[in-house]
């Protein structure tokens, strides 16, 4: 990935390949904030696209991975509201179908954070919006 990120590569090219080695990363190497800075990268990047939404949920969702490796718990909760957004402003588009998968992932995602803080009432309304969301 190293080596294909050193050609030049269209946007949506280099933010998924970013999120790949971002992805990689955090999962076999003890080198967060590697993993920090392509996840960054590729939020920068998937930002300036049009569209590209389950791109951009996807990515927010391994920065809320990367937030938990680093027991920042508000910044996870971010990231994965982010992930929300971008689903949310997909809605209309070819890609919903992914992208309400995305929902009820990202919500269950949440409940895991809040039932872990010991916020029981606000896990069990994400449970209950991820299957809403799953429902559609």
């Amino acid at each position: 990935l190293y080596a294909l990120l050193r050609t030049r590569l269209l946007p949506d090219q280099e933010a998924r390949a970013r999120l790949n080695l971002g992805r990689l990363l955090l999962l076999h190497t003890r080198n967060p904030k590697d993993a920090q800075q392509a996840l960054q990268r590729a939020k920068h990047l998937a930002s300036t696209m049009l569209g590209q939404y389950t791109l951009k949920c996807e990515i927010a969702c391994q920065l809320a991975q990367y937030h938990k490796t680093q027991a920042e718990t508000s910044y996870q909760v971010q990231a994965y509201t982010d992930a929300l957004q971008a689903c949310e402003a997909g809605m209309d588009s070819s890609e919903r179908p992914q992208l309400l998968r995305w929902v009820g992932h990202v919500h269950m995602c949440l409940a895991e954070v809040h039932s872990a803080g010991g916020d029981k009432a606000r896990a069990l309304a994400a449970v209950d919006e991820g299957v809403r969301a799953c429902g559609q």
